[in-house]
């Protein structure tokens, strides 16, 4: 069985490296792996799990007893990797930002979506988050916010333990 602190600290190391690679794209300076739902009030890259462990194969939740495999239950773990950027606010004096720069806002939050989207398959062919790629399934990647001026891109994925 795989180490949950384990698949988390590859999980980072991996997904920094191939966003580093990337021409032009701006990784946050702060880097965080987490458990359990987490605050967040600062442009951040982090690696964390908030469901935590479960019995069953990759987005495959089951029962925790198992007759037909004489109680033998896989174990997985969900795990997201997230980017959070700030996104323009409404000023002092009430005003809105103008379309283009939500647009613009916008629009490269959509690009986070794509290099972590990118990334995941770049790991998965090169079998660096598990070894032959054994039992890892992607969930998508979501957007979230914005909440007191962050949005945060998501990518979920499961992987067995």
């Amino acid at each position: 069985m795989r180490s949950p602190a384990d698949v988390l600290q590859t999980t980072s190391d991996v997904f920094i490296a191939l966003l580093r690679a990337r021409p032009g794209f701006e990784l946050p300076k702060r880097k965080v792996i987490l458990t359990g739902d987490f605050p967040y009030d600062t442009e951040e890259f982090a690696v964390w799990t908030g469901i935590g462990m479960y019995p069953g194969f990759p987005g495959q939740p089951i029962t925790p007893y198992q007759s037909v495999t004489g109680g033998f239950v896989a174990l997985s773990m969900a795990v997201n990797v997230s980017l959070l950027r700030n996104v323009p606010l409404v000023d002092n004096t009430g005003r809105l930002p103008s379309g283009d720069v939500l647009n613009k806002s916008s629009l490269a939050i959509a690009e986070d979506g794509r290099a972590l989207g990118e990334s995941f398959y770049e790991a998965y062919n090169a079998n660096t988050i598990a070894p032959f790629q054994d039992n890892l399934a992607l969930s998508g990647v979501s957007f979230f916010g914005p909440q007191g001026g962050i949005v945060e891109t998501r990518l979920t994925f499961s992987i067995q333990l």
